[in-house]
């Protein structure tokens, strides 16, 4: 307990305590129906007597998420408290790799890491999915423990970050994707220099080791649900999803980057946008002062 509060973890963990005892009854919203209602009503109903979901409700995603929440309708009764408390062991996992990312960004500067973790977790989009019963909760968290064993080089706890990572959802897998890059930019002044073909290889395989495991489970189901249902990742014009994955003209992708920042300010991310940009401006000018010494 004494470690808890000296590390931050109460500090930030109550805010999210309070927000699951206000929104523990909250309704189902936009994707959140299919993920938190249709998914598990399948495999509760059915008993799990089937693994792929039926064409109706079926996006595409791994459906490990949907068979969790039966089961703990199973254990505990279906209803709303049961699904938004089977999302509190999650949120306890992403406060508390919050907390150690912000000493591993800060070591040295117990404030700065205070401060980085309550930019983290003060995140508008992190907060209002976590009012929710969201899948991206889960990816959240397991995105955050990869990439604190990344910063500490812990391959096995990274290796189970990624796996979980993707069989969360496909966003999951896209973040772990997004992950190996970080760690090859992270590390690659490891790379002797001049770079020998040989080396590179032998060193962009030692990096790739701990997503292996992940990189076959997920590419396994998606190779399994092409076999099964004629059709992975993207999902046929017929299905209801079908036409979010059109081509659109030049016109409306101007259109559609100028609601992306109507969204970011929306949001409330000014703040995180303002945040990540000094930080980033910060780092380039340290590391052009460093490359200049």
């Amino acid at each position: 307990m004494r470690f808890w509060i000296k590390s931050g973890f109460l500090f930030f963990l109550v805010p999210y305590i309070l927000l699951y005892c206000v929104t523990a009854q909250n309704g189902l919203f936009w994707d959140t129906i299919q993920f938190g209602s249709d998914h598990p009503s399948w495999y509760y109903n059915n008993n799990f007597k089937y693994f792929f979901l039926p064409d109706e409700i079926d996006s595409g995603h791994p459906p490990i998420f949907g068979m969790y929440l039966a089961a703990a309708w199973q254990l505990f009764g279906k209803s709303l408290l049961v699904s938004h408390t089977a999302m509190l062991p999650f949120i306890f996992i992403m406060v508390a790799q919050a907390v150690q990312l912000g000493k591993n960004l800060f070591p040295a500067n117990q404030a700065y890491a205070f401060f980085c973790t309550a930019v983290v977790l003060s995140e508008t989009a992190l907060l209002s999915q976590c009012s929710l019963i969201s899948p991206d909760i889960p990816v959240a968290a397991f995105f955050l423990w990869a990439w604190n064993a990344i910063i500490n080089r812990k391959s096995m706890s990274l290796g189970f970050a990624v796996l979980l990572l993707g069989i969360s959802s496909m966003r999951g897998m896209m973040a772990a994707f997004c992950l190996y890059f970080f760690s090859l930019c992270l590390y690659s002044r490891e790379l002797m220099k001049p770079i020998a073909i040989k080396n590179l290889i032998i060193w962009l395989w030692q990096k790739a080791l701990p997503f292996i495991p992940g990189g076959l489970v997920s590419g396994g189901f998606l190779l399994a649900h092409y076999m099964y249902k004629g059709w992975t990742g993207h999902p046929p014009p017929s299905s209801s999803w079908g036409g979010g994955f059109d081509i659109v003209p030049l016109p409306q992708i101007a259109i559609n980057i100028g609601k992306l920042f109507w969204r970011i300010i929306d949001l409330g991310k000014i703040l995180t946008v303002v945040v990540f940009l000094i930080g980033a401006f910060s780092w380039l000018r340290k590391k052009k002062q460093c490359s200049c010494t």
